[in-house]
């Protein structure tokens, strides 16, 4: 039997001992002062304690709590009680939530918490796919409770139409942050609601409109729940402080001394790290007192002792006024102040996935994804405040479409460059490498048009905008690639590159790694990486550019660096079809005009339907379209030659890449085309580019030949002494020998231990030797070897590579 309740005694009972017993051996019995009883329950549906709603004379409702175990006391009469049973008492630990029998049974349901167990109840029937719970207290006792068994889960809070409702869910919010939950939000209450209404009472009438069900206003505002971010909690380093003009700091072991300001007033948004936990910063925000322009600006702690100028430098020109005086102390508060906010940083645009989420940072730190908790998570840090100016938006999309898009029609390198501008999103999906097309043709053909046009994809469409230059070192195109990984970089005019760098430039930007550096220490730094098709336009070939430097291109680069005639056959240069206007040059004239005023909309679209089709289903999508590309691919090959070449069927697999970005650009809505027009780019520019290249696959073995002929041309003099002389031999550097053959001209013998360090440098010895075989342009006197054994005079007998004098012929 339970203990009696006699709320009229004056008599205070003494308390001994209290063992709760958890959970209880039994059901708890509804004593009859109660009204209502709710049983709290565990994971296996054990009775933990309940609950009571008294109802008193005076209509003011009171609970008591329920729980069992070994209870040890003094009576109001003094008689000391010793009983094992159901108890008016609450357990000695934190309190259990309301539901959790429920929350184990469907842990992957949606959670709704409400205040109190009678809303709970209700909310169980109106809302039968989410698990409803509840915690005990009251609206002031949310922190009594255990909360932690809802970490990592995504929860909606439905909070009663008053302050103390209001209050709950402030409290509460700030505890499932404490435990570290995946994603919150909160159902915003109509004001016309009366006060003090919840879940368990009807919806006003007059709060409905015409013919709207009770059920459907409810579900609608559970629907339209806002997000809620995590509440910002700032430990400010001793000494510091913000008023309303700016950060300051006060001495504290002076007691006279006087607040100095540091800095104008900012915002601490968080701090930050990377998913390895790694290359801390500060995120900040703050206003342009002079133009009223926002900013946010990642600032990486490391600069702090690396070059702790560039910090306040960095701030300054953005607007944020730091004062010289107060240059260490604004180091010193970035090194010091604490943050409770924790946010992902990525020094790298394009795709990244947080919390099993597909998202997309964009390099001016906008992060597309469906998410918006899940976005704010995602910063981009990379200490260049000015990185992704470039890309910004003007006009709108249906702007795009009609003043430029629609007259791509019916020109196959507009196409096909303005598909290849999507396709570099792409890449991370279907585990395809980059590469780059190059337009080439004489001046004023229409090629730095394709490349406006491109750029209009992802922003101004111009030489001040998305439209970069060649001319660059390899460490400046490693900065810029960084910056648009999974997305398109533009360079023009080719003439202008480093004839020395541009082969491992294509390698580069290509394979998609920097170079691999040293810091102070030795240490390695972090190498920079990226995934990027990249556009290029010039006068002249990879061949024509690298031989400025009596360099010769390489297959590898061949391959990836696809060389594309930007003359189409129409007599008109690039284009086919120059639409109503008159001429080439208006036509022209008008899309660079057009592609500098409606820019960026195209591929910010572009990526927002790409992360919806990936957060619907991921792997789906994802070998749907590995799928297409692969199929695409063979097509292309068996279309258009006999060749098994694995350089062909890479350029293949690229165009076939190209093709499928416009297709879904077309599914999307985005591009104004019809799917065979794209096809037939693609079909196109493959088929002009093979006819360019007829003879790819003999590439290689040609430019390994030139490569020695070049070499021979250039040293034959200097580094090859007369077989005549010998015995006299004081030639510096010498690589080996020349001697006259019967035709009275020079064949050429190379030490074989200078083949590879010095003839061969760059390229395969081997290869370079079964080249030369196969041209029978090396004598060979010991059956397949391409060496043999010589006596030459003042060094003996020793390997030689013998050289032709027919290879001075060879074109």
């Amino acid at each position: 039997m339970l203990d009696k309740v006699n709320s009229s005694s004056t008599c205070v009972e003494q308390e001994l001992i209290w063992e709760p017993i958890i959970p209880a051996p039994n059901e708890p019995n509804k004593p009859s002062f109660a009204s209502s009883m709710w049983v709290y329950r565990d994971a296996n549906n054990n009775p933990l304690m309940a609950r009571l709603r008294i109802k008193k004379s005076h209509v003011k409702k009171d609970f008591l709590p329920m729980t069992y175990g070994h209870r040890v006391w003094i009576d109001k009469h003094g008689n000391k009680q010793d009983q094992t049973k159901w108890h008016f008492k609450e357990p000695n630990s934190v309190l259990p939530l309301y539901g959790l029998e429920i929350l184990t049974q469907r842990p992957t349901d949606p959670i709704l918490i409400v205040e109190g167990e009678k809303t709970a109840d209700a909310a169980r029937i109106l809302f039968p796919d989410y698990v409803v719970m509840t915690s005990q207290g009251g609206s002031h006792g949310a922190s009594r409770n255990d909360w932690s068994v809802l970490k990592d889960k995504s929860i909606i809070i439905w909070p009663d139409h008053d302050q103390a409702g209001e209050d709950y869910a402030k409290n509460l919010i700030e505890i499932l942050y404490e435990i570290g939950i995946q994603f919150l939000r909160k159902v915003a209450l109509p004001t016309d609601l009366p006060n003090g209404w919840d879940l368990a009472n009807p919806v006003p009438q007059d709060c409905l409109k015409s013919n709207q069900k009770e059920h459907d206003y409810l579900t609608h505002l559970l629907n339209n729940a806002q997000p809620i971010e995590k509440p910002i909690k700032i430990m400010m380093p001793s000494g510091y402080k913000f008023y309303k003009d700016g950060l300051y700091y006060t001495n504290p072991s002076k007691d006279d001394a006087l607040p100095v300001k540091i800095c104008d007033p900012f915002t601490i948004l968080g701090a930050t790290e990377d998913k390895h936990g790694a290359n801390c910063g500060l995120y900040i925000a703050w206003i342009n007192q002079n133009s009223g322009t926002e900013h946010t600006y990642s600032i990486p702690r490391s600069l702090i002792h690396s070059n702790g100028n560039e910090i306040p430098a960095t701030l300054e020109g953005k607007g944020l006024a730091c004062l010289i005086a107060g240059r260490k102390l604004l180091l010193n508060f970035i090194s010091q102040v604490r943050i409770n906010i924790l946010l992902r940083s990525t020094h790298k645009t394009g795709w990244h996935h947080l919390n099993n989420q597909a998202l997309f940072m964009m390099p001016n730190g906008k992060v597309i994804g469906s998410s918006s908790q899940t976005n704010s998570s995602l910063i981009l840090q990379t200490g260049n405040i000015h990185q992704g100016q470039c890309f910004t938006q003007s006009g709108s999309l249906s702007d795009w479409q009609e003043q430029i898009g629609r007259y791509l029609v019916g020109n196959s390198r507009l196409l096909f460059f303005a598909c290849a501008s999507l396709a570099g999103s792409l890449l991370e999906i279907t585990y395809i490498s980059g590469g780059g097309l190059h337009l080439i043709g004489k001046s004023q053909s229409g090629k730095s048009t394709a490349l406006f046009v491109a750029a209009s994809i992802w922003g101004k469409g111009a030489r001040d905008g998305q439209v970069r230059s060649w001319r660059h070192t390899g460490n400046g195109l490693e900065g810029i690639a960084n910056e648009t990984s999974d997305l398109c970089l533009i360079l023009d005019e080719f003439g202008e590159a480093s004839a020395k760098e541009i082969g491992d430039i294509i390698y580069m930007l290509a394979n998609g790694i920097g170079k691999g550096r040293a810091n102070q220490l030795g240490n390695a730094r972090s190498v920079k990486t990226w995934r990027s098709i990249f556009l290029s336009s010039g006068e002249v070939m990879l061949d024509q550019k690298m031989g400025e430097d009596q360099r010769s291109s390489k297959m590898g680069q061949k391959v990836r660096f696809m060389e594309i005639p930007a003359d189409a056959g129409a007599n008109m240069g690039l284009f086919e079809d120059i639409h109503e206007f008159k001429e080439a040059g208006l036509f022209a004239s008008y899309l660079q005009t057009q592609s500098a005023k409606f820019y960026g909309t195209v591929g910010l679209a572009f990526i927002e339907s790409l992360c919806k089709a990936r957060q619907n289903n991921e792997e789906g999508f994802k070998q749907q379209l590995i799928q297409a590309i692969e199929q695409r691919t063979q097509a292309l090959l068996s279309k258009n030659t006999t060749s098994k070449d694995g350089a062909i069927r890479t350029i293949a697999q690229r165009c076939a890449l190209i093709e499928q970005a416009g297709l879904l650009a077309i599914e999307y809505g985005i591009f104004p085309f019809d799917q065979n027009m794209i096809i037939q780019s693609t079909e196109q520019c493959f088929k002009d580019w093979i006819n360019h290249n007829p003879n790819l696959q003999e590439h290689e073995e040609k430019q390994m030949i030139l490569h020695i002929k070049h070499y021979l041309e250039t040293h034959g003099a200097n580094r090859f002494i007369d077989m005549t002389f010998a015995d006299t031999d004081r030639t510096p550097h010498r690589v080996g020998y020349k001697k006259k053959n019967t035709n009275g001209v020079f064949d050429y013998l190379i030490l074989a231990q200078n083949w590879e360090k010095d003839m061969c440098k760059g390229f395969n010895a081997k290869e370079v030797a079964k080249a030369l075989m196969k041209t029978d342009l090396l004598e060979q006197k010991e059956g397949v070897r391409p060496n043999y054994k010589l006596t030459i005079p003042s060094i003996g007998l020793t390997r030689i590579y013998h050289i032709k004098a027919s290879i001075m012929e060879y074109e």
